[in-house]
């Protein structure tokens, strides 16, 4: 047998079609919104920062790491800027001296509060309103990854 008939047949289970179809999809939809953010001239990575804390409070360089999955001293290059533009301070709510958390500004509110309806705006043209089941689908990746 050929490779390129073994490969297309390891390429041919739904389950591997699947990851394809979503990882394909994921990257144009990665590289879109990035563009369209980048309008407002906000990174993934740095909406992402401003969204956590918009919505769930003061988080320290350690939590956010985890919420993004990414390393801590990403995060802190990722604060540091965040902080020279004036968008985020740091504080001892959720951390503490030593170890501080950080928090949006008003500058920081009022700037994410313009490019999120925005970006809002984007997915809703951009992407598909899926079925109920299939979004309930697409949760339970993340939790059968973890449970592995």
């Amino acid at each position: 047998m050929k490779n390129t008939e073994k490969v297309s047949k390891l390429l041919a289970s739904p389950e591997v079609r699947s990851w394809r179809a979503l990882f394909n999809a994921f990257k144009s939809l990665s590289s879109e919104f990035e563009s369209s953010l980048l309008e407002h001239d906000c990174s993934v990575p740095r909406f992402q920062i401003l969204l956590h804390l918009h919505t769930t409070g003061p988080h320290t360089p350690v939590t956010l790491s985890r919420l993004m999955k990414v390393s801590r001293a990403n995060i802190t290059t990722f604060l540091k800027r965040l902080t020279e533009d004036g968008l985020i301070n740091s504080t001892i709510e959720n951390g503490s001296e030593k170890r501080p958390a950080y928090e949006l500004t008003k500058k920081g509110v009022k700037y994410f509060e313009l490019v999120l309806p925005s970006h809002i705006s984007n997915v809703k043209k951009k992407m598909p309103a899926f079925p109920e089941e299939f979004i309930s689908l697409l949760e339970e990746v993340p939790k059968n990854l973890e449970s592995e």
